[in-house]
């Protein structure tokens, strides 16, 4: 393997091409120093370490990872090498689209790092399509992500099957509706896109709208307008709030969209629909 990143830390290798990326990380400790302080990257985090140990925090949990195994680590964890000794291996720097959908819920659907021990014989047969992406890695971006998921598709294959949480009985489209769900909680006044939610459950747009529509009759800029109708209601008539102080409580910079967007949804403006409510 080749341990010369041309000056460049780790994440900026891994940023460089975008949404799919990939880099050799090799002799860790001769490498990006800021590795050993708590960042995070915006992209998901995955490390396939070939040999020697080191101490990996995320989270505020401390793994101690012993080689050969893998580390998943979603975006926006912050995490950090304590103690990466002599470790050598291969890190990958993915976008949501580019994880095939069959393993997300396996490795990243909780938002929470996993350490996956591997045996040596499936160390042997992944890391040749490891190699495979870094030969491919001058590439066009369009060949080089058809050898990316191809690649991908074989190595989760080969490392789900030594995954413990592999054989949860629970159907995947289901764990997106809750963690939907979830997310729509803590979030519903953060953003209104459903492009949002998407990347932060590792899916495309058009597949959470899929399935949140067979689940629930509405996909999910449907489901994200209903909740912000709900609260605007709710602020509306158990408040005495200003339309300017609830549309900016709800998420919108421009009250007059606000005013914009409840009149279309409701066919009322917010003042007439507050007036009418006061008076029934």
């Amino acid at each position: 393997m080749n341990d010369d990143l041309g000056g460049q830390t780790i994440a900026d290798k891994l940023m460089e091409y975008g949404d799919a990326c990939f880099s050799t990380i090799c002799e860790l400790s001769l490498l990006d120093k800021r590795a050993t302080e708590l960042h995070k990257h915006d992209f998901h985090h995955v490390v396939v370490c070939v040999s020697g140990m080191g101490t990996y925090v995320a989270n505020d949990r401390e793994f101690i990872v012993e080689s050969p195994a893998v580390i998943f680590t979603p975006f926006e964890t912050c995490h950090k090498w304590s103690d990466w000794g002599n470790m050598k291996g291969y890190a990958l720097g993915l976008s949501t689209d580019m994880i095939p959908q069959d393993y997300y819920f396996c490795f990243f659907s909780d938002n929470s790092p996993q350490v996956v021990n591997i045996p040596g014989y499936v160390l042997e047969r992944v890391e040749p399509f490891l190699n495979k992406i870094k030969r491919e890695w001058e590439r066009s971006r369009a060949e080089r992500n058809h050898i990316f998921s191809s690649c991908l598709n074989i190595l989760f294959s080969e490392i789900s099957d030594c995954f413990p949480q592999r054989t949860v009985d629970v159907d995947s489209q289901e764990q997106l509706c809750k963690h939907f769900n979830n997310l729509l909680n803590t979030h519903w006044n953060f953003s209104h896109s459903s492009e949002f939610y998407a990347k932060k459950l590792g899916v495309t747009p058009d597949y959470l709208s899929k399935v949140l529509r067979e689940k629930y009759g509405k996909g999910s800029q449907a489901l994200i307008k209903s909740r912000i109708l709900k609260e605007a209601k709710y602020l509306l008539t158990r408040t005495s709030q200003s339309v300017k102080e609830i549309s900016f409580e709800l998420g919108f910079n421009d009250p007059g969209y606000f005013s914009r967007f409840f009149r279309k949804s409701v066919n009322k403006a917010p003042k007439s629909y507050r007036k009418d409510f006061m008076k029934d």
